[in-house]
């Protein structure tokens, strides 16, 4: 268990008393981490680097050739099993709805475009009024929101500048053509850069599990807190404190937090106490994923979209429409202003009316596409 825990931390100096209380952490008993630690000095595996007359033996350092050849024996050796048949799993992934919100978004800041500051960034009070349209009633609405912005800068459909942001409608349809396992799979690699370098650890973690493997809360906690307890021998040398072990306990609870918060993550309880978290087995192998509902256009010129509506149609007739509400289903109403900021940006009526029939072939009603059509100019 000592070595997993170095391993885990290549090249960086951790003191002996850290290693000591992880060790008995990971094992669930006390005095253990002291008898590794003293067997692991005397095979020479650990350095004690020195420092003039400065005294470092309470400081040792794994280094990174010795740690890549021992990695693959030891990684996960502290772990517990979870069996799968005694969780009960308390929120589901959602793998599909940041795509339909991902179309919507590029859709309507493509019609109606909020007001950006000089930096670059949503306004703060447009920002919240669209957070709440985005994710009713959901905690932390508003990190949720500027990560959705965020995808959409990472795959190029959203370019914040200057006072002014540019919807690259060519780059959506790109990122719609991917396969949805690739989609899935960047969000995840976005959410986990997110979270910093110090998140990364229970997101490697979450990536290995794979299959049905859920891991519990504290074993995740037990993979973030070396990192933040190790230092760089730049910091070394430069005399920098140790973080605080209170410290610590507090910023991993804030990263499960976060983690938690990621749509791709499951949540669940095995048995009546551990939290166990986990990555879907579609993440990795993903199977078709089966229609929950079909698109409406409604005679009322409302227009809802299931959660697997089609990306690029939903991109379409979210860029001749105004946004109402994203739940489990997205809400939008067509509009006279929405079609005359439609025309504005360039589409025609044939484009204008072809966006509604994309959306929902062959269902759209006949009030509607002769409305529609006249406030084109048709």
């Amino acid at each position: 268990v000592l070595l997993e825990i170095l391993c885990e931390i290549p090249d960086r100096l951790i003191s002996h008393a850290a290693c000591r209380e992880e060790v008995d952490r990971r094992l669930g008993r006390r005095g253990w981490g002291h008898h590794a630690f003293a067997a692991l000095a005397d095979a020479s595996l650990v350095l004690q680097p020195a420092r003039g007359d400065l005294q470092t033996d309470d400081l040792a350092l794994l280094p990174e050739p010795l740690a890549g050849a021992l990695g693959p024996f030891v990684a996960g050796v502290s772990l517990r099993p979870v069996d799968p048949s005694t969780v009960r799993v308390e929120r589901r992934a959602d793998a599909r709805s940041p795509d339909l919100r991902l179309a919507v978004l590029s859709g309507a800041f493509w019609n109606d475009p909020p007001r950006i500051t000089a930096d670059g960034a949503v306004f703060k009070v447009a920002r919240d009024k669209l957070a709440r349209i985005y994710f009713p009633g959901a905690d932390g609405a508003d990190a949720r929101f500027l990560r959705l912005m965020a995808l959409g800068e990472a795959v190029g459909a959203l370019d914040f500048g200057p006072n002014t942001v540019v919807v690259r409608r060519e780059a959506s349809a790109a990122w719609a053509a991917l396969p949805p396992e690739r989609r899935a799979a960047a969000r995840l690699a976005l959410a986990a850069g997110g979270l910093g370098e110090e998140g990364r650890p229970a997101v490697a973690r979450l990536l290995e599990a794979g299959g049905e493997g859920w891991v519990r809360s504290a074993e995740l906690a037990d993979r973030l807190r070396p990192p933040m307890r190790a230092r760089g021998l730049h910091e070394w040398w430069g005399g920098a404190d140790r973080i605080p072990p209170a410290n610590v306990d507090r910023r991993c609870a804030r990263m499960l937090e976060l983690l938690r918060g990621l749509p791709e993550v499951e949540v669940g309880r095995a048995g009546e106490e551990d939290e166990v978290l986990r990555l879907p087995p579609a993440l990795r192998a993903p199977a078709p994923i089966a229609s929950v509902g079909r698109a409406y256009v409604q005679p009322n010129f409302e227009v809802l979209l299931p959660p697997d509506a089609d990306f690029a149609a939903a991109l379409g007739v979210a860029s001749i429409a105004e946004l109402r509400r994203v739940e489990d289903v997205a809400l939008l109403a067509v509009t006279p202003a929405s079609v005359r900021r439609a025309r504005d940006n360039g589409l025609g009526r044939e484009e204008i009316l072809g966006a509604l029939e994309a959306v929902a072939p062959g269902a759209v009603p006949q009030n509607v596409a002769a409305t529609v059509a006249q406030w084109a100019g048709g």
